[in-house]
C-alpha cells in the first residue's frame, strides 16, 4: 500500500518536472496514475494505488496538508490546486550539494534558483544581529528560507535553515579552504598573523595546514575551541573581512569568501560561548557537590536551590534545575543492591525530604544525639520539677513504658530529622560501608541490639534514666518541698494559719506532659512572627545549685548556704566586670543593645521588628539553657562568650539576617544580660 512518503515523493517529482510548486489537481493525478501503473510490477504495493489513484491521492495529500508539507484548495468537494510548500527549500538544498562537490562555486543567491522565489517565503537576517539565533535552532525543525545581509557591499546569500546549525560550517571553512590555496594566500595569512601569535608560531602553520589538508578538523575546532583556535579563527576571519571589505569592485569569489568570513567569525562567538556556559555548568555543578559535604550535612531541595558561591550569586542561576535533580538521581541510585547510595534521602514525619552524604548519617545522627541528650535532661529536670510544685505526678515519672514514649513524642516534636534517623537498616548499614574501628566503632555499636535486630531503646541511646531525672527534679525543690515530713509539715501550717486548702494529689498522663508548652528546639526555623516561648528558662547561679538534703547537721547546712551565696555573688560580679570588655566607654548595655538592635533588624513594621527580636533572644535563651550546666563552678571569659556569640550567630536560623557582625555583638550582650541575673 502507497504511503505519505510515496505521494511525497511524487510531488516532488511532479514540481521539479514542472518547474514550478503550484501544480493542478487532475494533471498531478494523470502523472501519478501513470507512474503508478508503470512501476506496479517492480512493486506490487502500487497495484492497489494505481487502480484506485484518485481516492487514494487525495486522502495521501489531505494528510500531507495536515503535516504542514503542502496547501491544497478545494474546488466544492474535490481538490482544485496543490501547492508543495519545500519546493524553494528543495531547490536550495540542491544547490548547496553542487557547492558541497565544487567549493568554488559561489554561495546560492536570487540568480541560481530557477523562478522567481516569493518575497514572503524567504525570511531576511542580519548577520550582525539575528543571524546566531539561527545558529541554536534544531535541524530538525520544519525548514524556512533565509537570506543573510551582509555589510559593505557584500552580497547576500540565500540558505535554508536546516542547513544553518551545521552544514553552513563546513560550507564556510571550505570557502576559506578555496582562499588559502589560491595565489599563495597560505603564507601571506600566516604571516600576517605571525605578529599575533608570537611563540606559537608551530600551532598557527599546524592550524593552516589543519584547513587545507583535513577540513573536517578545521570544523571541530570552530565548534569545540580552545583558547588558541577561538582567538585564530576570530583574526583570520577579521583578516579576510578587510582585505575585500573596502573594494567595491569585489569578484563573486571574494564575495564568497567575505559571506564564509563573516559566517565563521558568529560560528566562532557562538560555540565559544556554548563552551563557556558548559564549563561554567560544570564548575557550578562541582561548587554545589562540595556544599553539600559541609554543615549541615542534611538538606532539602529548598535548601540547595538556595546555594551560592563565594561571592554569594546563587549556583541554580548557572545550570538549570534539571541538571541538579539528575545529579541527585545519580547520587541517591545505589550502586548495587547491596550497597547504599551516595546520599541518602530521609523523609520526616512532617514530609519534608531531606539529602545526605552516607558518609555524613553517623557524625550527624551522633551530634544531633548529645544535642538531645543534654536538651531533654535539661527539660525534665525543670518541667518535673515545676510539676512537684504543683504536687502532681506524671504517668511518665514512675512507669518505663510511659517516659519512652514520652521521649518518643518530645523528640519527635523537637529533631523531626533525627527521629526520622532512627532506622536500624539504614545506621547499620552506615556503620558496616564506613569501616570503623577501635572506639569510633565500639561508640557506634552501643546503638545497635543485634540480637533483637533493632536499636536500643530511645532513652536508653540519648542516656536519659527516668529515676535520675527524677531525682535531679527534686533536687531543684525548695528545701522544705524535697522532704516529705517537712512539706507535710508546711501544708500543716499552710492550712491552719493562711486558711489555704489541702492540695488535690494530681497524676496526669503521659500525653499530658508532651503537649505541655515545651522549649522550642534550636533548629526550629526563624519566621518573622512572635513564637510561643515558655518562661526564661534561665536560671541564675544559685538555683542551679541544689538544697542541702534533710538530716545532717544544720550548722553545716548554713555555712553550705552561705558558701553557695558567696559563690553566687562572685558570679555575677565576674559576668559584671566581663560586660565593660564588651561596652564602650560609658556606654549601659541596655543601650548598646537597642542600638545593636536597630542595625542588624531589616524590618520597618514595629510588631515584626520587635517580634524578630524576639525570636533571636529565645533562640539565644534556648542555647545558653543548654551550656549553663558548665557555668556553676566558674563564670565564662570573654573568649568563650564570644565563640558562643559565633556560633549561634552562624546558625542556620539566622542565615537570612545579612548584617552579621552586629547580629553577633548583640548575642553577646544579651548572653552576658541573662548570666549576670
Amino acid at each position: 500500500m502507497a504511503t505519505t512518503q510515496d505521494a511525497l515523493r511524487l510531488l516532488k517529482a511532479y514540481t521539479r518536472r514542472t518547474g514550478n510548486p503550484r501544480i493542478t489537481y487532475p494533471k498531478f493525478l494523470d502523472y501519478a496514475k501513470r507512474y503508478m501503473e508503470k512501476y506496479a510490477d517492480e512493486h506490487p504495493e502500487y497495484r492497489d494505488f494505481a487502480a484506485n489513484t484518485d481516492s487514494m491521492l487525495t486522502a495521501l495529500l489531505t494528510e500531507l496538508a495536515e503535516q504542514k508539507v503542502c496547501s491544497i484548495a478545494r474546488n466544492a468537494d474535490r481538490i482544485d490546486t496543490v501547492v508543495y510548500n519545500n519546493y524553494y527549500v528543495d531547490l536550495l538544498h540542491s544547490a548547496y550539494a553542487r557547492v558541497e562537490k565544487q567549493p568554488d562555486v559561489p554561495f546560492p543567491d536570487d540568480d541560481a534558483i530557477e523562478g522567481d522565489i516569493p518575497a514572503g517565503a524567504i525570511t531576511p537576517v542580519d548577520i550582525k544581529t539575528e543571524f546566531v539565533p539561527w545558529i541554536a535552532r534544531s535541524e530538525r525543525e520544519s525548514p524556512v528560507l533565509l537570506r543573510l545581509l551582509f555589510p559593505e557591499g557584500i552580497r547576500s546569500l540565500i540558505v535554508p535553515s536546516d542547513l544553518v546549525p551545521k552544514k553552513m560550517i563546513e560550507y564556510s571553512v571550505q570557502k576559506v579552504r578555496s582562499y588559502l590555496r589560491s595565489a599563495r594566500n597560505a603564507s601571506y595569512m600566516q604571516q600576517k598573523l605571525a605578529g599575533l601569535f608570537r611563540q606559537r608560531e608551530l600551532s598557527l602553520k599546524e592550524m593552516i595546514t589543519s584547513i587545507l589538508a583535513t577540513p573536517d578538523q578545521a570544523v571541530a575546532s570552530v565548534m569545540e575551541p580552545n583558547d588558541f583556535t577561538f582567538q585564530f579563527w576570530t583574526h583570520l576571519s577579521s583578516n579576510i573581512i578587510r582585505e575585500f571589505g573596502p573594494k567595491s569592485d569585489k569578484l563573486a569569489e571574494e564575495h564568497a569568501y567575505s559571506q564564509a568570513a563573516y559566517a565563521l567569525g558568529y560560528y566562532n562567538v557562538y560555540y565559544r560561548g556554548i563552551q563557556q556556559k558548559n564549563l561554567e555548568k560544570e564548575t557550578a555543578l562541582k561548587q554545589f557537590e562540595v556544599k553539600l559535604r559541609k554543615k549541615p550535612y542534611a538538606f532539602t531541595i529548598g535548601d540547595m536551590i538556595n546555594f551560592t558561591d563565594s561571592k554569594g550569586v546563587l549556583l541554580s542561576k548557572k545550570y538549570p534545575l534539571d541538571a541538579m535533580h539528575d545529579l541527585l538521581a545519580k547520587k541517591t541510585t545505589p550502586p548495587d543492591e547491596r550497597s547504599l547510595p551516595e546520599m541518602i534521602r530521609v523523609r520526616t514525619q512532617d514530609k519534608k525530604d531531606y539529602y545526605i552524604g552516607k558518609e555524613f548519617i553517623l557524625p550527624l545522627f551522633s551530634e544531633r544525639l548529645f544535642l538531645l541528650s543534654t536538651d531533654l535532661k535539661n527539660h525534665y529536670a525543670e518541667s518535673w520539677s515545676e510539676t512537684l510544685r504543683r504536687d502532681e505526678t506524671l504517668k511518665a515519672m514512675t512507669d518505663d513504658a510511659a517516659f519512652e514514649e514520652d521521649v518518643k513524642a518530645q523528640v519527635a516534636s523537637r529533631d523531626p530529622l533525627f527521629f526520622a534517623l532512627l532506622n536500624y537498616d539504614l545506621l547499620f548499614l552506615c556503620a558496616r560501608e564506613s569501616g570503623l574501628n577501635g572506639q569510633a566503632a565500639g561508640e557506634v555499636n552501643r546503638l545497635f541490639d543485634r540480637r533483637a535486630g533493632k536499636l536500643r531503646p530511645l532513652p536508653e541511646l540519648l542516656g536519659l534514666e527516668r529515676e535520675t531525672l527524677h531525682r535531679d527534679a527534686l533536687l531543684l525543690l525548695p528545701f522544705w518541698q524535697a522532704v516529705p515530713v517537712l512539706r507535710a509539715i508546711v501544708r500543716l501550717f499552710q492550712r491552719l494559719f493562711l486558711g489555704k486548702p489541702a492540695p488535690k494529689r494530681r497524676r496526669r498522663a503521659a500525653a499530658a506532659s508532651t503537649a505541655a508548652a515545651a522549649p522550642e528546639a534550636v533548629d526550629t526555623p526563624l519566621t518573622s512572627r512572635k513564637v510561643a516561648v515558655a518562661a526564661e528558662n534561665i536560671h541564675t547561679f544559685e538555683e542551679d545549685i541544689p538544697p542541702a538534703r534533710s538530716g545532717g547537721d544544720s550548722q553545716a547546712r548554713a555555712d553550705a548556704m552561705r558558701t553557695r551565696k558567696q559563690q553566687a555573688a562572685q558570679f555575677r560580679e565576674a559576668i559584671h566586670k566581663l560586660e565593660k570588655s564588651f561596652l564602650e566607654e560609658g556606654a549601659s548595655l541596655e543601650t548598646s543593645m537597642k542600638r545593636l538592635a536597630e542595625r542588624w533588624n531589616p524590618l520597618l513594621d514595629p510588631t515584626a521588628k520587635k517580634n524578630l527580636v524576639e525570636d533571636v533572644n529565645s533562640l539565644v535563651r534556648d542555647y545558653l539553657r543548654r551550656v549553663r550546666s558548665g557555668f556553676r563552678v566558674k563564670a565564662p571569659d570573654a573568649a568563650r562568650i564570644r565563640n558562643m556569640a559565633r556560633e549561634l550567630s552562624e546558625h542556620e536560623a539566622l542565615k537570612k539576617i545579612p548584617k552579621t557582625e552586629p547580629l553577633r555583638q548583640y548575642i553577646e550582650l544579651y548572653m552576658l544580660k541573662l548570666l549576670g541575673k
